[in-house]
């Protein structure tokens, strides 16, 4: 995986993998132009091995059509004509990288009226076009939950420390407080970052207390999450938390990438789905914003983004009583709390933001059994939420009514074009899933028993 943002020249960066042993056959790219991302596009070989020619007229025949209607809708530099203007725009980042340069600036020709802007420059259209101001009015607090992966968490901490933007807090909550290497690490990433990091022992099981334990222990007005196996790019925390400019916006999430895609099992879950949820900025809520082509919209919030790049309004989220403990990975429901979490912004009538400006990376599962656990949790943890839906909302008897047509629409254009994207590529996990759905319903009873007994439910007000 790597990343070419074309206003910046056509170099590509590649995100911390951590197996640098391993060669590298053929790669995928995001590309990105004035911070938006355009397309993932597929090379036969690594970036730096490619001409420069032969990646221009590459991008131009992938990205012609995008490329010109972010230009058209933006301003933001002088609309393309062809491979020659990537290649000027590669011309024009090198010589802002050369001390001394005239337009060592960027944006720094769109002062004088008529004169074309550089295309790294962010316009007042380009903002617009995002629809938020630059930077959200409350203090941040950045919440890791992590359990016994020290050289995972290294690296997550690393990206995080290199954010950009104000500071802000980052709060690492320890599931295995009982392995002492965490905390080392912890400590090693305070003395090298300019972001505060705090760590936080909370020996219950469960990725719902670790996050609500985190919620907690600070007092910052917006609280952002990601996981120990995620690789964050820079801006990452700046782009997520944005929209929260907008007093309406209650929860925001973030574009997932895979990490690598090394092995077959890691092949395997980006080919079932992945994290992705698009490259377009999407918005959700009850009114003007509703997707009701969505199979049970708002319960089942899949489009709505994932728990490893997601962030809260803290009232909002302690209003709601946080994280459901009888859900998320280490409770017996075993997933589903992020998507529970998110779907309850907009059920409690907020505004959900889907920002793909926002950018990180996810490490998964590099091998088959890990992967096959990963997909039956899912399966599990879709139903528990549906079930406690059914047994706490009475609108979900509503969306259930609207999903018919949807599901049969769903059904038919399926038939019609003879597959099923992921259960032709991988019956195996689709069949995985379908048997983790028959457990949900029980697993979350029992699992709502479980956490009473441990009493979690009193951990999001500190209990």
């Amino acid at each position: 995986m790597a990343l070419l943002d074309i206003e910046r020249g056509l170099g590509a960066t590649v995100p911390p993998t951590g197996a640098a042993d391993e060669p590298c056959r053929d790669t995928l790219l995001l590309v990105r132009f004035d911070g938006q991302p355009l397309d993932v596009v597929y090379l036969d070989r690594p970036p730096d091995q490619l001409p420069r020619a032969e990646l221009c007229e590459l991008l131009w025949s992938r990205l012609a059509g995008t490329l010109r209607e972010h230009v058209a809708r933006t301003g933001c530099t002088p609309p393309p004509t062809g491979a020659a203007d990537i290649a000027r725009w590669d011309d024009d980042a090198v010589d802002r990288a050369t001390p001394g340069a005239a337009a060592a600036t960027p944006g720094a020709a769109a002062a004088t009226p008529g004169a074309a802007t550089a295309p790294g420059a962010v316009t007042s259209a380009t903002a617009c076009a995002a629809g938020d101001a630059s930077s959200p009015p409350d203090a941040i607090a950045v919440i890791v939950p992590t359990g016994g992966r020290p050289a995972q968490l290294r690296r997550c901490l690393a990206a995080l420390a290199e954010q950009s933007g104000p500071p802000c807090e980052i709060v690492v909550v320890d599931n295995r407080p009982d392995l002492y290497e965490t905390r080392l690490v912890v400590e090693a990433a305070a003395a090298c970052s300019r972001h505060q990091m705090r760590y936080v022992a909370e020996p219950r099981p469960g990725s719902s207390v670790a996050r609500n334990r985190g919620v907690a222990r600070t007092t910052a007005g917006i609280v952002a999450f990601t996981d120990d196996d995620v690789v964050v790019e820079r801006d990452w925390l700046r782009l997520l938390v944005a929209p929260f400019a907008r007093a309406e916006v209650g929860a925001t999430t973030g574009l997932v990438l895979p990490l690598e895609l090394a092995t077959p099992a890691q092949k395997r879950f980006e080919q079932y789905g992945g994290f992705a949820k698009g490259l377009r900025r999407c918005e959700f809520d009850l009114h003007c914003n509703r997707a009701d082509h969505r199979l049970l919209y708002p319960f089942w919030g899949g489009v709505f983004g994932s728990g490893n790049s997601m962030a809260f309004r803290r009232e909002a989220l302690i209003a709601a009583h946080g994280f459901d403990p009888a859900l998320g990975a280490g409770s017996r429901a075993l997933a589903g709390a992020d998507i529970d979490a998110l779907s309850a912004v907009v059920l409690h009538g907020g505004r959900l933001v889907y920002e793909p400006r926002s950018l990180c990376w996810h490490e998964h599962r590099r091998d088959d059994e890990a992967l096959r656990r990963q997909v039956f949790n899912y399966g599990v943890g879709f139903t528990a939420i549906l079930t406690k839906a059914l047994l706490h909302d009475r609108r979900f008897a509503a969306a259930a009514a609207r999903s018919v047509p949807v599901a049969w629409s769903l059904r038919r254009a399926r038939s019609a074009s003879g597959r099923d994207l992921a259960a032709t590529t991988t019956p195996e996990l689709a069949r995985l899933e379908r048997r983790g759905m028959l457990r949900g319903p029980t697993r979350y009873v029992d699992s709502v028993a479980w956490s009473h007994r441990l009493g979690l439910q009193r951990v999001i007000d500190g209990g």
